[in-house]
């Protein structure tokens, strides 16, 4: 359900790969730090689920809705339409955000 995310951003990474962003330090770890989080949601976390119970329909559609949305969004700001400078690499709220992140 979640992997739709992880589909759609490598997508547009591969429509787009040529595009600006490669040469921004902080648009590769925003990026990185999408897909590090849906590769743990969609592909670790699962596995780790002891009692996994039944989903309705209507929750699953939702969420692959919602994820693809969220994927889309995110994707096209951080690979094609914002590069973010590479400046803020040294913002403390970057640097704050990427701390809690990892924590």
């Amino acid at each position: 359900m979640e992997s739709v995310n992880l589909w759609i951003v490598f997508y547009i990474c591969y429509c787009y790969g040529t595009h600006e962003f490669q040469y921004s330090v902080a648009n590769e770890v925003a990026i990185s730090c999408f897909i590090i989080h849906y590769v743990n949601r969609s592909l670790v976390f699962p596995f780790r689920i002891s009692n996994p119970t039944p989903m309705s329909t209507f929750v699953f559609i939702s969420a692959t809705v919602f994820c693809s949305w969220n994927a889309i969004n995110q994707g096209l700001s951080l690979l094609v339409v914002n590069r973010i400078p590479d400046a803020w690499c040294y913002n403390p709220q970057f640097i704050l955000g990427i701390i809690f992140f990892c924590a």
